[in-house]
Parts: structure tokens; sequence; C-alpha cells
């Protein structure tokens, strides 16, 4: 179990680290999110104006689904 928590948390620092340049561009727009691990699993909130929500989650899923782990970023990570 400590083991998943771990990998979540990493998994999670990782997909919040390939989204900082989008993040900057939907905070700008008014828009945010948070990608996390909770005691129960992975989490992920939204904030924002209503009309573009469904774009911020799917930016934000598919980045999860579809994570591309660069070495460097995954070194700085751990």
């Amino acid at each position: 179990m400590l083991l998943l928590t771990a990998i979540d948390r990493l998994f999670a620092d990782l997909v919040t680290d390939s989204l900082t340049g989008f993040a900057y561009s939907a905070d700008l727009a008014g828009l945010s999110y948070n990608f996390s691990h909770q005691s129960l699993g992975l989490y992920i909130t939204l904030s924002g104006y209503n009309d573009k929500l469904h774009l911020l989650a799917k930016t934000v899923i598919e980045r999860a689904k579809n994570l591309k782990v660069n070495a460097d970023r995954l070194e700085v990570m751990k």
C-alpha cells in the first residue's frame, strides 16, 4: 500500500509538472485545476468559468491518460 501511495504521488506530481505551461495560460483565462493524490486515490479539482471548464477537464485528463515522462523531469521529481 505504501508503494502505491508513493507511485500515485509521483504520478500526480509528474502530471502537474507536465501541465505547467498550460496551467499558466489557463490561469490567465480565469481557470485553474489541481491534480493531486489523496488517501483514497487521485483527485482532479477544477474551477473557473463554466463555459471553458470542459476544455480544462479534457486537457488535464488527456495529459494524465497519455503522460510521456521526460527522464530529466523524473529525476527532479523523485
